[in-house]
């Protein structure tokens, strides 16, 4: 089935639209969420909706009258339409954006073609596609504006309110008239949009903090992280945004644009801070219900106090459930997870380290086995030619010239060894046709009239090609190192050639911080098994398996995974994308194919193994950064919402006012955040 892209949606054709009878907000007829109740079949924007239905649908239902059996209607996974793809809070005067998409970054959920405001928590919407060079923010300008217009009116308040009785410039009760003529732009204009907010997610049901603000004011009137210069020879990749620091040079442009490397790096990094971690759903959990809890305590404290409480107990009954409005904190909660993630990934780029989701940063610290590729990944990927041994019959040269010919349709490092090496001896080249590749194993292809097949001894094998006559010095040459395929020609062998792939140096520090974390390394490559226990022998590897197709390193993946180990799979090649997608967390390095990065969650922008290490401690750290705020925001709310109350005051004549109940909210959120932006600490490098 073919998938509709969230970014070119059909605006000629608008589905149709049917109403979540939870939450309010229009919904594609076509919704995987849906119920049957009655003769009616219901659309929802979530599962979360549609579970809230069922847990109580006379209510959410239009005709409460009909049967209450409600039926789970299943839908295609596949679907391609956007759940919440919906006419939503539009902002004054918004109209449909041709080709962007606006998300909420705390409900990534939600998603509409125009600007405006989430129905669930009130937050300005923004592009799921971030410029590079768009706008200032407008509702930080709008707020902005109305802060630095109402500062003074504040400010004048504020003096009267705290110092008014020892300055005597007036009698009390005109200070408070003109305390009321003061306030009244304040609250009424600067706060309005809080007001405006707080309605809206009563009417959708979700009431959230804005709620909570409106209800108290109202009541008592917030890329490779490379920084050494990098050499760079003829025919390597450029990143946009890099300086040239020496000499002069000619560049291509490839890609454009959205299409350009920077552009998907800030992609990555902003649909990582979207997505949710897997704590988030507790906190989530909590938040759905916290506000309702909030409101609920407010008026028992109000009733309370009015009618059990001492002289003037309804005064004392109103100031204690606006403290409890003002104190309640669930952007606290709300932000517990989010800040840290938001951070984390950030500090993860800054490094070289993009994640492409949330789940990727809590997945990683779990992690007790790595499976590598050899090329590309344990090496440089610039194997440098090393020799040709042509069978009996033939000429080196004329193997060189058959096997370059055939790697012509090649990507691999290898096959560009051979070609570069080819044409530095001034050898002319045979156009290629028919060519296959991506088997891992070979390539196949016609030159000069001559089917030619070019890899290791599986493939020989496949072809009824038989290798012995090259075979000891194929084992000699593997026991150095080096790579060894071997050239067949209309079903006979040609000659074989050897290229070397120098490891990383990076390589051997990497490995030995990945040992020392007790992760188990496992090498896959299509390499022959001599070579392959070579170099595994030089970096101490694990455990090693040569020879492997693309559909034995998925099989790999998943026998471990069956084990109960926690696998990450490192590769850069399309050959390791089906492993890569199917790992726990699959890590592609940036100097490697599209098609890996695009299958792995998290991407080492330079290809250095050392950065799995870096990813793995920050991994670790940010979910601990994520409890600790989780914990404290659950402790604030459930020490503040009962000490607001005022459930001290029979045994110490305490009440908590509400400006300190509201200095105490800023604080908790404030608090949060610092404790998230600790993570912008630099870790090991």
């Amino acid at each position: 089935m073919s998938q509709t892209s969230p970014t070119t949606s059909d605006h000629h054709a608008p589905a149709a639209k049917e109403r979540d009878p939870v939450c309010g907000m229009f919904v594609s007829a076509g919704s995987p969420h849906q119920r049957l109740y009655g003769e009616r079949v219901l659309h929802f924007c979530s599962a979360s909706c549609a579970e809230r239905f069922d847990t109580e649908p006379a209510r959410y239902a239009a005709n409460p009258s009909e049967p209450l059996t409600v039926t789970h209607i299943a839908s295609d996974a596949r679907s391609t339409h956007h759940p919440r793809l919906h006419d939503g809070h539009d902002g004054e005067g918004a109209a449909p954006q041709q080709g962007i998409l606006y998300t909420c970054p705390m409900h990534p959920e939600i998603r509409q073609h125009r600007p405006g405001a989430c129905p669930k928590c009130g937050m300005a919407l923004e592009p799921v596609l971030p410029s590079l060079d768009e706008d200032d923010n407008a509702e930080l300008k709008d707020f902005a504006r109305r802060f630095w217009w109402t500062l003074p009116l504040t400010s004048v308040v504020f003096v009267l309110a705290m110092f008014g009785h020892q300055l005597h410039l007036m009698d009390m009760g005109t200070q408070a008239w003109v305390e009321l003529v003061l306030t009244a732009p304040v609250v009424l204009w600067a706060g309005a949009p809080f007001f405006q907010r707080g309605w809206q997610a009563l009417v959708h049901r979700s009431p959230n903090m804005w709620t909570l603000i409106s209800l108290g004011t109202g009541a008592a009137f917030v890329l490779t992280g490379e920084p050494l210069p990098v050499s760079k020879r003829p025919g390597d990749k450029l990143i946009g945004a890099t300086l040239n620091t020496g000499g002069t040079l000619l560049m291509r442009s490839e890609r454009v644009g959205s299409e350009t490397m920077l552009s998907q790096i800030v992609q990555m990094v902003a649909q990582a801070q979207r997505s949710k971690a897997p704590l988030q759903r507790l906190a989530d959990g909590v938040a759905g219900w916290f506000v309702v809890a909030v409101v609920i305590v407010a008026v028992l404290a109000f009733f309370a106090w009015g009618i059990l409480g001492p002289e003037q107990g309804w005064v004392y009954g109103l100031i204690n459930a606006v403290s409890v409005l003002i104190i309640a904190c669930p952007c606290a909660l709300g932000l517990a997870t989010p800040m840290s993630i938001m951070v984390a990934t950030g500090r993860g780029a800054t490094q070289g380290i993009l994640f492409r989701d949330a789940a990727a940063i809590e997945n990683l610290r779990k992690v007790d086995t790595l499976i590598v590729d050899k090329t590309g990944t344990l090496t440089e990927g610039r194997p440098a030619f090393d020799r040709v041994v042509p069978a009996p019959g033939f000429e080196a040269r004329e193997v060189l010239r058959l096997a370059a010919s055939l790697d012509q349709g090649s990507e691999h490092p290898l096959a560009d060894a051979i070609v570069r090496q080819a044409r530095a001896q001034g050898i002319a080249l045979d156009a290629v046709e028919d060519f296959e590749s991506g088997s891992g194993i070979g390539v196949l292809g016609r030159v000069a009239d001559r089917s030619l097949a070019l890899g290791n001894t599986v493939l020989m094998t496949q072809a009824g090609v038989a290798v012995e006559a090259l075979a000891a010095q194929a084992e000699a040459l593997r026991q150095e190192g080096a790579s060894v395929m071997y050239l067949a020609a209309d079903g006979g062998l040609v000659g074989l050639l050897a290229v070397s792939d120098p490891v990383k140096a990076s390589t051997p520090e990497a490995l030995a911080a990945l040992h020392a974390a007790d992760i188990r390394i496992v090498m896959a490559t299509g390499d022959g098994g001599t070579t392959a226990k070579a170099v595994a022998a030089r970096l101490g590897i694990d455990e090693v398996h040569g020879e492997v197709k693309p559909e034995d390193k998925l099989a790999l993946v998943e026998r471990l995974q069956h084990e109960g180990r926690v696998v990450a799979m490192a590769g850069d090649g399309i050959n390791d994308a089906p492993a890569l997608a199917r790992a726990d967390v699959g890590i592609a390095m940036g100097t490697g194919t599209d098609v890996a990065m695009n299958s792995a969650q998290v991407t080492l922008v330079k290809g250095d193994l050392r950065g799995i290490a870096i990813a793995r401690e920050l991994s670790q750290a940010t979910v601990a950064n994520m409890r600790q705020n989780l914990w404290f925001a659950l402790v604030y709310n459930g020490l503040g919402v009962p000490l607001a109350a005022g459930l001290l005051y029979p045994l110490t004549g305490w009440l908590l006012s509400p400006m300190f109940a509201a200095l105490a909210m800023s604080l908790s959120s404030a608090s949060v955040v610092g404790n998230a932006l600790r993570l912008r600490k630099p870790h090991r490098p």
